[in-house]
């Protein structure tokens, strides 16, 4: 029985692999001949995949991110910019994802009321306040 090889350039591969690995798994860190990390949305790891296991085929690549799926962000709030360095140019509500419209020059993200940017990044809890709440101690 061969073992299969999950291709980093090959899109099932990849759907295959993020759909076996843990889904708190944001990104997988390795490489060809050194053992994989797992990778939570915090940048933390907590877990390893043995090569013996789990096969990758990385093309000399050292991380493999997954996918964002946007269009289950549609509602949220987040920030806004258009450049990646500025990731927190303009807080809003995601209300319009477009990756096929050439028109919004790469402005795939709009922000409610306001408009069309390059990059978006949802919020977290903790990063909100809200009126009315208990103040920390």
């Amino acid at each position: 029985m061969t073992q299969r090889i999950f291709d980093k350039d090959n899109k099932k591969d990849m759907d295959d692999l993020w759909d076996i690995l843990p889904e708190e798994t944001a990104k997988i860190k390795g490489g060809n001949n050194q053992p994989s990390y797992l990778f939570d949305s915090n940048d933390k790891a907590f877990d390893s995949i043995s090569q013996n296991v789990i096969k990758i085929n990385w093309h000399d690549a050292t991380e493999i991110t997954r996918p964002v799926n946007y269009i289950d962000m549609l509602g949220c709030v987040g920030w806004f910019s258009n450049k990646k360095e500025d990731k927190k140019y303009c807080f809003g509500i995601f209300d319009l994802y477009d990756d096929k419209d050439k028109s919004n020059d790469g402005k795939n993200f709009h922000c409610k009321l306001i408009g069309w940017y390059s990059y978006f990044t949802p919020a977290k809890k903790s990063e909100l306040k809200f009126w009315g709440e208990a103040k920390d101690e």
